[in-house]
């Protein structure tokens, strides 16, 4: 099928894959060799996917791409994560991530029809660990994903592929593309604020971009995707959902990553600065990142408001997904917090957060 370039709602606007669960369970066994006794959906965005135990106790994910999706980022997908395992097997295990599973034929992948459309499909392992969910911990925990998500990126840091620059409504370098969604955000006020966050990172951001440091980037280090060691544990123990992944500014992982950093009270940049000083730590940041990261983190939260609402808009009150977001409405608050901060103010904070400021 056709996968147009010019339209970034074109995979998240596309149903998500119905595969039935017994279906599922069959292909395993066909392709796989494995005898699955259990199948539980998880929540995606735009794809659809199975937690599967096998008889004998092993859990793996069983992932069903949109069929809206290019071949080719799935490609992309599943090479990063063979790059991320190689870089392990020599460097160390530095952190732990999804492993992509060979079929019995020693395939990465394999196509299913589902209806009238063709899915690629394919198998990962299951990383253990408890979603951080919404109640973000204290600053060890913030210091400790800034570590982490570091990690991941030293290991993405030579890795190229044809298909890292696809079409992503959430590529913060195509932020400007959210001007088509404002007319989906229904409160006048928060319409006109999210207007001006992409007005700022116009003005400020985007001309700058050219300069940074360039590389394949994780760019979705959500509480959802973080895995800790127990409930309100402080220790990360992995990270999940590599489906975001593309060629941007290094700075931006760390702008998305801090996005989500929303603490209700008390200083809103304590934890965003103690992460930033954990990433620091093993990639240390340069001065020009770090006097964007505002205007970044800004342009986060309005991206994650503007979709928020066009996918009401657009999407059945029975998608999941939608149900999960439905009363999400952290991000505006956060940016309304970052909205009374002056911009030279937070880049001073994040300067000292690095030593030295950055160079």
């Amino acid at each position: 099928m056709t996968h147009p370039d010019n339209n970034p709602l074109a995979v998240i606007a596309s149903d998500v894959p119905q595969l039935k669960r017994q279906d599922a369970i069959e292909l395993l066994l066909q392709h796989y060799g494995l005898a699955v006794v259990k199948a539980e959906s998880l929540v995606s965005e735009r794809d659809q996917n199975f937690e599967v135990r096998t008889a004998d106790g092993l859990k793996l994910v069983f992932k069903i791409a949109n069929a809206a999706e290019d071949p080719q980022v799935t490609d992309f997908q599943i090479k990063a994560l063979q790059h991320i395992e190689r870089y392990q097997s020599e460097h160390g295990k530095r952190f732990n991530a999804p492993r992509i599973v060979p079929t019995l034929a020693g395939e990465l992948q394999i196509t299913v029809r589902s209806g009238d459309v063709s899915h690629i499909c394919r198998l990962v392992s299951y990383v253990e660990g408890v979603p951080l969910g919404d109640d973000v911990p204290g600053p060890g925990f913030s210091r400790n994903a800034g570590i982490y998500l570091a990690e991941i990126g030293r290991a993405l840091r030579d890795f190229r592929h044809d298909a890292s620059d696809h079409n992503l409504l959430w590529d913060m370098k195509r932020a400007l593309d959210l001007r088509e969604l404002q007319r989906f955000i229904t409160d006048p006020a928060l319409r006109k604020q999210v207007a001006r966050c992409l007005d700022d990172f116009e003005e400020h951001a985007l001309p700058r971009f050219g300069n940074l440091r360039w590389q394949v980037i994780h760019n979705d280090l959500n509480p959802d995707n973080i895995l800790v060691d127990a409930p309100q544990g402080s220790k990360v123990v992995g990270v999940i959902d590599f489906g975001d992944m593309l060629s941007s500014p290094l700075i931006v992982d760390v702008a998305v990553a801090v996005s989500y950093l929303r603490s209700r009270n008390g200083n809103p940049l304590s934890r965003v600065a103690n992460f930033i000083a954990g990433y620091h730590s093993v990639t240390p940041l340069r001065r020009d990142e770090t006097d964007l990261l505002y205007d970044l983190i800004r342009t986060r939260l309005a991206a994650t408001t503007s979709i928020r609402f066009w996918r009401i808009s657009e999407r059945s009150p029975d998608d999941p997904y939608l149900k999960k977001i439905l009363q999400e409405n952290s991000a505006e608050r956060f940016l309304s917090r970052l909205d009374e901060l002056p911009r030279e103010s937070v880049q001073s904070i994040f300067r000292e957060a690095c030593g030295n400021g950055g160079s």
